[in-house]
């Protein structure tokens, strides 16, 4: 099965999990120029074992993914925490990543009940650059803590560790996610966290910082 052609109508009739290899030639072939729209009709197969190896494209395509807004949009659509991961690992490589659609998923996705999807939001906001950090505050966090006047450029680390609203996952994790954006994360160095959340305590060691227990 060579072609792609054959490996994308071979996706889109798929009764199981696909063979890797296949799909990874088909992405191969995705880079060397064959038709993006291929992504589209596996999706629209609405065949959930094609969605699943859809899935998996799109987040290796990259910045190439960031043209696919129909397939983003309906990978939203899905519970599946390996659809959900999807969608996150190619919102990290876009440069998208103040999009409302992408601020109002990681916003859900903070949450997450499988912390898998979870972890993977946290990393999106470790990486977010200022922007993307702005706009998930005023989408999420000043809604949250009702403060209409409260700015990105106004939090302090003061505000950050004393806030009412630091036990809420999604507001902690944008609030440290900020804290590294603006370089004083270092003092939440032997800071305890009484609201454990093993997959930010997790992001933050790898950004250096340590935890108290």
């Amino acid at each position: 099965m060579e072609h792609p052609e054959d490996i994308v109508s071979y996706i889109k009739n798929l009764d199981g999990p696909a063979d890797g290899q296949s799909v990874n030639a088909l992405l191969k072939a995705i880079f060397r120029g064959f038709r993006m729209n291929s992504i589209e009709e596996i999706f629209n197969s609405n065949n959930y074992y094609a969605i699943i190896e859809g899935s998996w494209l799109v987040s290796e395509l990259g910045e190439k993914a960031s043209n696919l807004n129909d397939v983003l949009e309906k990978m939203l659509g899905f519970d599946h925490y390996y659809i959900k991961y999807c969608f996150i690992d190619s919102c990290i490589t876009s440069r998208r990543k103040s999009e409302c659609m992408i601020i109002k998923s990681i916003w859900r996705f903070l949450d997450d009940l499988d912390i898998r999807v979870r972890t993977r939001a946290i990393e999106w906001v470790a990486s977010a650059d200022r922007d993307a950090l702005r706009a998930l505050w005023e989408y999420g966090c000043k809604e949250m803590a009702r403060e209409e006047h409260f700015s990105y450029e106004e939090i302090d680390m003061t505000y950050v560790v004393n806030h009412p609203l630091i036990g809420d996952r999604r507001f902690r994790a944008v609030l440290i996610g900020i804290s590294m954006r603006k370089r004083f994360f270092e003092k939440w160095i032997d800071m305890k966290i009484e609201h454990e959340d093993s997959a930010l305590i997790e992001i933050l060691k790898k950004t250096g910082v340590k935890i108290s227990n």
